[in-house]
């Protein structure tokens, strides 16, 4: 039987799921699309499934992509007004509104997509996924999102760059991978090393794509 590779994404939870000591019951009950991919031969995931799963996300990633776009521009408009000399407070206000609707709008359509991929299960695959996820040994995408993420960087940045040299076919590589890279490497080195990672999940799952249809 042919094996079916699921592209899947790591959609971060913008710190809607916060870490504490104990077990978080809201983490128990969600399961992002990468926990469930990591996790599908414990789960006992089928190929029709795994192609709902992830018909799922693909129909979710543009409108998460829309969303985080307008997210960008409002956290622009945020940090322009905290830059003035002396800001005016009713409309930093008014943006920070803004920005603050925006991450709520992200979080909806995040949980959406869980709640989703939840009811593709079976009721003894859930009970399955709540085990999981109790486990901090099987928990990819729960707990503190910035737990090992120099280390993870790192991987996926080798990883990234081994990908791109196979694609490259030992020449120059593809003009939109390479100016994708560098927009990953800027939002490294420029404090938002979770947005990078979300880049670096994205373009390997693209570049594992099309060598599959080689």
């Amino acid at each position: 039987m042919k094996k079916l590779l699921l592209p899947f994404f790591a959609l971060p939870l913008l710190g809607l799921l916060h870490a504490t000591a104990a077990p978080n019951p809201i983490e128990q009950e969600l399961f992002p699309p990468d926990f469930l991919m990591n996790q599908r031969e414990a789960l006992g995931l089928d190929e029709t499934q795994l192609h709902e799963l992830q018909a799922t996300v693909q129909e979710v990633q543009p409108k998460f992509e829309t969303l985080r776009g307008q997210l960008e521009e409002r956290t622009r408009a945020l940090q322009a007004a905290l830059h003035e000399a002396k800001p005016d407070v009713a409309q930093t206000e008014e943006k920070l509104r803004a920005l603050l609707g925006q991450e709520n709008e992200m979080k909806i359509l995040q949980i959406h997509l869980m709640l989703t991929l939840r009811n593709k299960l079976t009721a003894e695959q859930v009970d399955k996924a709540r085990q999981l996820r109790q486990d901090p040994r099987t928990q990819s995408g729960g707990g503190d999102p910035r737990q090992g993420l120099p280390e993870r960087l790192q991987k996926k940045f080798e990883q990234l760059k081994a990908a791109v040299q196979e694609r490259a076919f030992g020449g120059a590589p593809p003009e939109e991978i390479v100016k994708q890279v560098g927009e990953i490497q800027h939002l490294a080195q420029g404090g938002q090393p979770l947005e990078a990672e979300h880049r670096i999940d994205l373009l390997l799952t693209q570049l594992r794509e099309a060598k599959a249809k080689q």
